[in-house]
């Protein structure tokens, strides 16, 4: 697949349409006709995960399951962030800020292969910046992703003139608060709903219930409170929920490095 999508970006870089040859592999719970009818019946424009959701739904449907239990979000609840080491800073843990940049830049999805010291100068450099600076690199960042979304290679032009989105994206990035941690709820707000709406939009066209245990508002206070040594550790980002997952799926899923989602090798291409 991502040979398909990579050859298809180089050569025509606004094209939204890509052939990816199917197989039925023997013994698939899921054949390439449940492919294509989740594909192109219940296509959700805003995420590309949403065919393996009704595949999915659609396996569960067949083997007499009447309830989901869905892992949407896990990863935004669960996790610390990239950048959880300027946190440790902030927490006057300077040795194991060191310790872990050194770790991260072995076996982090995203940091690996980045020095330690860059790494670990980063976080020193954001754990001391004054208010004033981090406000301002905040608008920055915010003004480049928007620039971002004005030349989008599968945004189209006309559309977005026509709305006035990047006028739109201005507006509501002023409106965003300057307090690290509310910007962290309000991030977490937004992904909750995005991937919550899309989902239940798929479910009940299949006659299941579903339910979020990931989104439970006792389970998102629980991880807010968390400390930050027990969200990233040793380099690794979810570190309590790995270790808890490890004796039902063992040691060389929970601990796989390297891995990375589609979406990450889009945005870079």
């Amino acid at each position: 697949e991502n040979r398909n999508i990579l050859a298809m970006t180089e050569r025509h870089p606004r094209t939204l349409q890509f052939k990816v040859p199917v197989t039925d592999e023997p013994g698939s719970p899921v054949t390439s006709a449940d492919l294509a009818e989740a594909a192109w019946s219940f296509m959700h424009p805003a995420d590309i995960s949403m065919p393996v959701h009704a595949l999915a739904c659609s396996l569960a449907k067949r083997s007499g399951c009447r309830l989901m239990l869905d892992g949407t979000d896990g990863d935004n609840v669960t996790s610390v962030g990239l950048h959880y080491i300027d946190r440790l800073f902030a927490e006057g843990e300077w040795r194991q800020a060191w310790r872990e940049s050194t770790c991260a830049s072995q076996v982090n999805t995203y940091l690996r292969g980045q020095r330690p010291a860059t790494l670990f100068a980063r976080a020193l450099l954001m754990a001391i910046q004054p208010d004033v600076l981090h406000r301002l690199r905040s608008r920055r960042r915010a003004e480049r992703a928007i620039r971002g979304l004005e030349a989008h290679p599968v945004m189209a032009p006309g559309l977005a003139k026509h709305t006035d989105l990047p006028g739109r994206l201005r507006r509501a990035s002023a409106l965003r608060s300057d307090r690290t941690e509310q910007q962290r709820c309000d991030h977490l707000a937004h992904w909750l709903g995005f991937s919550m709406g899309g989902n239940d939009q798929i479910v009940p066209r299949f006659g299941l219930e579903i339910r979020h245990p990931w989104c439970d508002l006792q389970v998102v206070a629980f991880f807010q409170r968390l400390p930050t040594a027990y969200k990233a550790r040793d380099g690794w980002s979810k570190w309590i929920v790995r270790r808890a997952c490890e004796p039902a799926l063992g040691a060389e899923v929970v601990w796989h490095s390297g891995k990375e989602h589609l979406g990450a090798f889009l945005n870079r291409q």
